[in-house]
Order: structure tokens, then C-alpha cells, then sequence
């Protein structure tokens, strides 16, 4: 099954709910797509001005990170999604004063490619992702929001802590079976926990990039 996993790094929830998928994606044989999804896009005209220039670090990451499909490909960008949400969400590095050339060389990608965070050329890429997903899910959503075999999209689950094991493959199964009823539209419970983010997860090193 393809999945299409829209993220913004600076969303807690969504920074937990990608680590399910994660763990789900060798033992459901899933096909993961990770897909640019803004924040600063999406919630513009309505952000308090102190949380701007925070998400417009993650827009910024977000540029790299269409940056490295068009050069990398897929796995680079979950790499480098890996590595970055790992320091925002452990190791507590505010997002605007994190290095993303640093980030790119710790899991084995170029550098350069730091550059395009500046580049609104990118942001054509971005735009064209999210409404790929609100397309299939509606405008009111926001991330992680989850696309199966493109067909239809649901903004969700969000979950704390993030199931492992068996309860992970539980969840999965009954989301994606719910995914698969063309009138189910929603299930949400509005009480929630604040985020916890588990143990940090080992980065890997993309091989054969130069860094």
C-alpha cells in the first residue's frame, strides 16, 4: 500500500505519529512517501507573531526537503525529516536556531543543498503538496495527515505516546481499515495529553552521498 505522510517538523503531534508509521512501515509492507505540508502556509494570516519565526524555520527546512526528492530521493527526505524532528522534539533545539547544513551532513547527504532554504522557487513544490492532501481530506486539517493509495487522506491519528509492538500493528490495522470506507469521515476526541516523544531514534547515514 502506498502512503503519503504530510509533515511539518515543528508539530509535535505529527513528529509522533511519524515515528508509528515508522515502526508499521517493514511489517505492513507500506510504501511511504514523505510529503511537504506548511504550516506557515496553511496558517498564515492566523499565527501569533511569536510562533512565526519558529515555523518559518520549518518552512525553510521544508524547502530542502523537496529539494532532496528532486536530487535524492524519497528515503533521503525521511532521513533528513529524521534527524531534524529529532532535534527539535529531544533534544529541544529551538527550529530557527538549528543548522540544516549540520542535519544534512549527519545523515550523509550534501550540504549544499542548504541553500535552497531561502529559495521561494521551492514553495511552487510545497503548495503542490499540501493540495494534493487537502484535496483528498478537506481544508480543515492540518498534520500528520495520512493519504492511502491516494485515494483518500485523514488527518491523524494523533497519539501519545506513540504505540511499539504489537499495539503498533493494532493501530494500523484499524486505521487502515477505517481508511477504506468511503463515508467515514471522523473520529476525534478533543481531551488530550501533552506530547511524549519516546526515545530518540537512531539516525541512519544515507550511503554513497557525499556530505
Amino acid at each position: 500500500m502506498r502512503i503519503d505522510f504530510f509533515f511539518d517538523p515543528m508539530c509535535p503531534w505529527c513528529w509522533i505519529t511519524s515515528r508509528w508509521i515508522v515502526e508499521v512501515e517493514p511489517q505492513r509492507d507500506l510504501e511511504v512517501h514523505w510529503r511537504t505540508f506548511s504550516l506557515l502556509e496553511k496558517n498564515r494570516d492566523r499565527m501569533p507573531a511569536e510562533y512565526l519565526d519558529r515555523v518559518s524555520a520549518g518552512h525553510n527546512a521544508l524547502r530542502v526537503a523537496e529539494a532532496l526528492r528532486a536530487e535524492e530521493g524519497e528515503r533521503a527526505v525521511g532521513m533528513f525529516y529524521t534527524e531534524l524532528g529529532a532535534r527539535i522534539h529531544h533534544d529541544r533545539v529551538p527550529a530557527d536556531e538549528i543548522e540544516l547544513a549540520t542535519v544534512l551532513r549527519n545523515v550523509g547527504l550534501s550540504r549544499d543543498i542548504v541553500s535552497v532554504a531561502d529559495d521561494t522557487k521551492w514553495d511552487t513544490a510545497i503548495r503542490a503538496s499540501m493540495d494534493e492532501g487537502i484535496a483528498l481530506a478537506g481544508e480543515d486539517v492540518g498534520v500528520p495527515l495520512i493519504s492511502f493509495d491516494r485515494k483518500t487522506a485523514y488527518f491523524g491519528p494523533v497519539v501519545t505516546p506513540a504505540p511499539h509492538g504489537d499495539a503498533a500493528l493494532q493501530l494500523w490495522d484499524s486505521v487502515a481499515m477505517l481508511a477504506q470506507f468511503p463515508g467515514f469521515y471522523e473520529l476525534k476526541n478533543s481531551a488530550r495529553a501533552k506530547p511524549e516523544f519516546g526515545q530518540r531514534p537512531i539516525v541512519a547515514r544515507l550511503s554513497g552521498s557525499s556530505s
